[in-house]
């Protein structure tokens, strides 16, 4: 326990520098490297930007998988151009990822290298 709270707020000031949280990849896609990505526009949606939804004030950026299945969210944030900037981040990622994983295509039964 404390004396003071100068002294419990000094040691809490102390251990929040010392222990910064890293940054936590955005459900599980880390975009540190993810080049910035142009806004994806949309008419359709009240925020203006597609995959970003306004919840609680904030704003929501999520992303459908697969039809049917719940929406990944990608966190909650201040401004709808900050989740729009992500959304697209994460969508260029996915997209990169989904080039990578898929198999080669084949020229009339003959393997293309």
């Amino acid at each position: 326990y404390y004396v003071t709270e100068e002294a419990a707020a000094a040691d809490y000031a102390r251990a929040a520098f010392k222990y910064k949280p890293t940054k936590v990849p955005v459900c599980g896609l880390d975009l540190t490297l993810v080049p910035e990505q142009s806004l994806i526009r949309s008419e359709n949606n009240s925020t203006g930007y597609k995959g970003v939804k306004k919840m609680k004030g904030r704003f929501q950026a999520n992303f459908v998988t697969e039809k049917g299945k719940a929406p990944t969210t990608f966190g909650t944030f201040d401004t709808a151009e900050e989740a729009a900037g992500v959304y697209a981040r994460a969508v260029y990622c996915l997209d990169q990822r989904r080039k990578i994983m898929s198999p080669r295509k084949c020229d009339q039964g003959k393997r293309v290298e």
